[in-house]
């Protein structure tokens, strides 16, 4: 009887998950956005509003912008440097 087991398929599992937290601040924050999305016509995720969320003050997000255009700038002088050396090995 034990050979004639190896061929049935498994039982399907289940995963049921129980939430452990509930925040009800943030159901009806998704509740005023849901019923502000209607007002204004909007469907779906895939719509034209997406809100800009930024974190951190004012200071950060500056030293994180001069910090992204100085890697920039480093890159763009690398790529012109083997650019440049390049030509001079061809000539």
């Amino acid at each position: 009887m034990a050979l004639l087991d190896i061929f049935k398929a498994p039982k399907i599992r289940r995963f049921e998950h129980k939430p452990i937290y509930w925040d009800p601040a943030k159901e009806k924050r998704e509740e005023r956005l849901d019923r502000a999305k209607q007002e204004l016509g909007m469907k779906d995720e895939n719509s034209a509003y997406k809100p800009i969320i930024r974190k951190g003050t004012f200071q950060e997000q500056r030293k994180t912008a001069s910090r992204e255009r100085q890697g920039r700038v480093f890159r763009l002088l690398i790529i012109a440097f083997v650019i440049i050396a390049l030509l001079y090995w061809l000539f």
